[in-house]
């Protein structure tokens, strides 16, 4: 009784949180490195990191790498305003500031994207999302 009370409010909160088809939606990754182990929960053999503690600081070094271009973003920004603050009046200057932040926006874009992908492959993630 008590299993099949616990079934249904499981399902009852999956439904209420968007959450039916989440577990489908797992994928684990063919690149993944891992090493296998009997699940103390369910008693099958899963893939796991070969150490948490590895994991946790390439997260860790992932988080900060973020940050530090957050940061790089946040800069020039602020040296973009500055300069548009300076040269309001300006035309041939203001022109020449949108062209650097547009120039500015690709480089970074394409920066970013590179190292997204090599932190994501770093970082040795189990489950595709």
């Amino acid at each position: 009784v008590m299993l099949e009370y616990w079934f249904r409010l499981e399902w009852n909160w999956r439904f209420k949180w968007g959450m039916i088809s989440y577990s489908d939606n797992e994928v684990p990754q063919p690149q993944f490195k891992g090493r296998y182990i009997v699940s103390p929960e369910s008693g099958m053999v899963v893939e796991t990191y070969k150490s948490w503690w590895k994991h946790t600081l390439k997260i860790t070094f992932s988080l900060g790498t973020m940050l530090f271009c957050i940061a790089i973003v946040i800069a020039s920004v602020a040296g973009i305003w500055i300069l548009k603050n300076l040269w309001k009046n300006d035309t041939k200057y203001s022109i020449a500031i949108g062209v650097i932040n547009a120039v500015e926006i690709q480089i970074l874009n394409a920066l970013y994207t590179k190292l997204a992908i090599k932190l994501n492959q770093w970082e040795n993630h189990r489950l595709k999302f």
